[in-house]
């Protein structure tokens, strides 16, 4: 009984937040929310041990999220609509209201993740349109000795699942900090630190030469670790930096083999000076982020 009067409430709550909803946007989102609500659940469905869909499958309901997303954040007022249904897909808005990122990702069955993802840019907080941006994984034609170099963009884009987004300006310039997770290989996962900005045609740009440590600056930061390991790694509002768990190997002879990379309980951090990022090792914060 308690069950069947939960169910109905739920039901009710539904239906006054739709409601609330249609007021607001075309009735083409809430339609399209749902198509895309039904291909993330089919994508992601799973039993105990691993997802079932093979790989012919996940390709093909990626392709078809994508298309729906592109066809649907392309409508006036996308920026503003929600998307709460869509809990598989990372959503960040940056703090300036300007720039929207949705990111998602599917793993094959050779342990390689593939990466989608879409951005939104708009003028101002009162535009109904914004452009939107596709972004094109091609990690694998990023060589390793150049990526923490090389200047990437939508079309030419180094995947990764953004979980923070931060806005800051100089010299009346926006520039947008993400930091993401990749599931690197079987044996190895990395954070992604970079800086997104747009150029003057409006496009955007991923990776400044802004990160300086001791006589190096690089355009993008990228963490190895063993998958068995769990790594901190975000911005904090208040230090204005970006705190990360100090990576070590488990033994003196795996040095540079990040399969055996962990955190041995120290924090290190980029703080923000200016429109640079000054490496800190060793720092001291009184409320250490939570290990997910």
């Amino acid at each position: 009984m308690v069950s069947m009067c939960s169910t109905k409430l739920s039901f009710i709550v539904l239906i006054l937040s739709l409601n609330s909803l249609y007021s607001q946007y075309n009735r083409q989102f809430f339609d399209s929310e749902l198509r895309l609500k039904k291909w993330f659940d089919t994508l992601f469905i799973r039993n105990e041990v691993r997802y079932i869909l093979p790989d012919t499958l996940k390709l093909t309901y990626s392709d078809s999220i994508s298309n729906e997303l592109l066809y649907i954040l392309q409508q006036e007022n996308a920026f503003t609509y929600p998307f709460e249904m869509l809990d598989k897909m990372s959503k960040l808005t940056s703090s300036d209201s300007l720039v929207r990122i949705f990111t998602w990702n599917i793993k094959l069955s050779n342990n390689y993740f593939r990466y989608y993802g879409f951005i939104l840019k708009r003028e101002n907080k009162k535009s109904l349109k914004s452009a939107v941006f596709q972004l094109n994984d091609l990690s694998d034609s990023i060589p390793e000795n150049q990526l923490n170099f090389v200047v990437l963009n939508h079309k030419r884009w180094y995947g990764a699942l953004y979980y923070q987004i931060a806005h800051y300006s100089h010299n009346k310039q926006n520039y947008y900090l993400l930091i993401g997770w990749d599931g690197y290989s079987s044996y190895i996962n990395r954070k992604v630190v970079e800086v997104l900005y747009f150029n003057q045609r409006g496009k955007p740009i991923f990776g400044k030469a802004v990160f300086k440590s001791n006589d190096k600056t690089l355009r993008r930061l990228v963490f190895n670790h063993s998958i068995k390991a769990s790594m901190v790694c975000r911005y904090d509002n208040k230090l204005k930096a970006i705190v990360f768990d100090h990576l070590v190997p488990s033994s003196p002879i795996y040095k540079n083999m990040y399969e055996f990379y962990g955190p041995n309980g120290t924090y290190d951090a980029y703080f923000l000076n200016k429109n640079l990022w000054i490496y800190k090792e060793d720092i001291e914060i009184k409320n250490p982020p939570p290990k997910k």
